[in-house]
């Protein structure tokens, strides 16, 4: 392991020195260097902003689809209200109808009570004229 530290360490003095060995140091003036340092910073706040508004945007589009889904969701509840309420209105007819034609049935007819008992007293009366011819 020291031996690899040893290595390392020497390999990095040789890669500096020949870094600076060849190439001239170049220098530029405070003025220059804020002029390019400017841009460089405004690149770095663009690209943060950039990230910030991608994240944004997967957001919303996260929450478009979500919403499409609750809305599908609400449709489909609505339209089986639609078909429970139209289920609902045809039993209440059926039982309109069931309720009418019961009373109908159990409503007096005073025409035909009148001719029953007429009946009954037609009936007596008769039975009454045998009885007394005989």
């Amino acid at each position: 392991m020291k031996s690899l530290a040893i290595i390392l360490c020497l390999s990095s003095l040789l890669w500096c020195g020949a870094a600076f060995a060849d190439e001239p140091l170049v220098c530029f003036p405070d003025s220059e260097a804020r002029q390019m340092l400017v841009p460089l910073e405004q690149g770095a706040t663009e690209k943060a902003q950039i990230d910030a508004l991608n994240q944004q945007v997967s957001a919303l589009q996260a929450e478009n689809v979500a919403l499409k889904q609750q809305n599908d969701l609400l449709k489909q509840n609505s339209d089986l209200l639609k078909e429970n309420a139209a289920q609902y209105k045809e039993l209440l007819q059926v039982q309109r109808d069931s309720y009418e034609s019961i009373i109908k049935a159990n409503k007096p007819n005073p025409v035909k009570e009148f001719f029953d008992r007429l009946g009954f007293v037609g009936i007596g009366v008769m039975l009454g004229i045998i009885a007394i011819a005989l």
